[in-house]
């Protein structure tokens, strides 16, 4: 058994209480109640217990002569001798612990005259010491970090390194950054030795596991796989590259080069097969175009119509589709052609699922099934919808019509203009006619980035196939 140290309280009750002086000042129950208050002052500072006996000493008198109150000029010379936030730790921590001495006496109701204020200087003033003291430890701890990262690096051995369950990359018990997919983003240094050394530390630590991901990967099956609507091609549900001008890009840049490289035409396999699923319609007419099956204007209209990037202005073509015979014009229907009253297109590319692949292959309106027209962007089966609601009204446009196409007033009249469409005669209801040779609206070539040019990126032409010379459009 032994017996249990006094407290700090204790220990300066009995040394205070054994001073005459202060023995006098305590008669009575108040007096010796405000002795054992001040006694209870804690020790922030851990310093030696005389300076602390003096502390308390100090406030004691200062609490029991004169008004009985700690001097406002006494806690401001205190305050201005600690409002500094210079110095190394040690110096900064003993400043911060005797600031908490100043809070603690402030505290006290009945201690100071203001006791408010300061509580607030004082609180601000412990803010900026923490703040401080916080930023120097950790300067502390990231240079023993790069110490260790340094000497790890002139180790021939195994580096000591782990990568946890949410990508957290450890390097001799420090982190050095985060692994995701197959892409390592490095932790951030305060220096160019620390950048260097979490560099190199990261490098040897990662390489393994990126070279253990990326042979995963490249033998991984489509299921595993997605792609995004802003054209990010997924692995497990983390980014693993991006597809860009109908290439993908791995993320990252870890790994020896023909191993990336089979990653790479993994992903892009992956793509091909997902193109040819979602977008069926555009594989059966370029599989018709390769095998000879479209001859003529058939032929020209259809390689017309994948440049377009699948949606083309009628009035382009509008000569040739006069020209076609029944065989022809049948063989095009078959082929998932429709033959609109304002548009050429692809029904089966304008699936929610068609569209959301063919928007990640590119940009390009077309991509989304629209047509620029009359300054806006129009679904080219919301024209066709109107082709129905102009017929149905004798060629007016009520307003429960337009409505149902989602247009103001404004967009309807461009939209009809821009068409070939004029008023016959003034007054309401406005009956339209079709100028007798509606001139088609100068074509939008389909960028590189299309598509259909991002999926013919992905896929190796087979050899001996030469690809068919482009028609003139005619105009009529």
């Amino acid at each position: 058994m032994k017996l249990s140290e006094e407290s700090l309280d204790e220990i300066t009750l009995k040394a205070l209480a054994g001073e005459p002086e202060i023995a006098a000042r305590a008669k009575g129950r108040g007096e010796l109640h405000r002795l054992w208050e001040v006694c209870q002052t804690p020790d922030f500072r851990k310093i030696a217990s005389d300076e602390h006996l003096r502390l308390v000493r100090t406030l004691h008198g200062q609490l029991t002569t004169g008004r009985r109150k700690v001097p406002e000029d006494w806690m401001a010379g205190q305050f201005k001798a600690l409002d500094r936030t210079d110095g190394e730790i040690d110096a900064l921590a003993q400043r911060l612990a005797s600031v908490r001495t100043l809070a603690y006496v402030a505290n006290r109701p009945d201690w100071l005259a203001d006791p408010g204020h300061w509580q607030g200087v004082t609180r601000k003033l412990e803010d900026r010491l923490s703040d401080t003291l916080h930023e120097k430890l950790m300067a502390r701890f990231i240079d023993r970090r790069t110490s260790a990262l340094m000497r790890s690096l002139g180790e021939r051995g195994e580096v000591l390194a782990g990568v946890a369950a949410d990508g957290s990359v450890t390097v001799e018990g420090h982190y050095v950054g985060k692994l995701e997919g197959v892409r390592f983003e490095p932790a951030k240094g305060s220096t160019t030795l620390e950048e260097k050394a979490l560099r190199g530390a990261a490098q040897r630590a990662v390489a393994p596991e990126i070279a253990r991901r990326l042979g995963k990967l490249a033998a991984e099956p489509d299921e595993v796989f997605a792609l995004s609507p802003d054209g990010v091609v997924l692995w497990r549900g983390e980014a693993a590259g991006a597809l860009r001008g109908g290439k993908v890009r791995l993320y990252g840049e870890l790994g020896h080069a023909a191993a990336r490289e089979r990653a790479v035409r993994r992903l892009e396999a992956f793509v091909a097969g997902e193109s040819a699923r979602r977008l069926g319609s555009l594989r059966r007419l370029e599989e018709a175009m390769a095998d000879g099956e479209l001859k003529g204007l058939a032929r020209g209209i259809t390689h017309q119509l994948i440049e377009a990037g699948g949606v083309l202005d009628r009035r382009i073509v509008d000569t040739d589709l006069r020209a076609l015979s029944q065989h022809e014009r049948r063989t095009l229907r078959s082929l998932g052609v429709r033959i609109g009253a304002f548009s050429v297109f692809l029904p089966g590319l304008l699936t929610p699922e068609a569209i959301a692949h063919a928007s990640a292959l590119s940009d390009a309106p077309a991509a989304r099934g629209l047509r620029a027209v009359g300054g806006h962007l129009v679904r080219v089966d919301t024209l066709e919808r109107l082709d129905e609601l102009l017929r149905a009204g004798q060629m007016t446009l009520s307003d429960q019509a337009r409505e149902e196409l989602g247009w103001s007033g404004r967009q309807a009249n461009a939209i009809l203009r821009s068409l070939g469409f004029v008023p016959a005669r003034k007054g309401e209801p406005v009956v339209w006619r079709r100028r007798s040779a509606p001139k088609a609206e100068k074509p939008v070539e389909a960028p590189p980035h299309s598509p259909f040019a991002a999926l013919a990126a992905l896929k190796t032409s087979p050899p001996g196939k030469r690809r068919p010379r482009r028609r003139k459009a005619r105009t009529a």
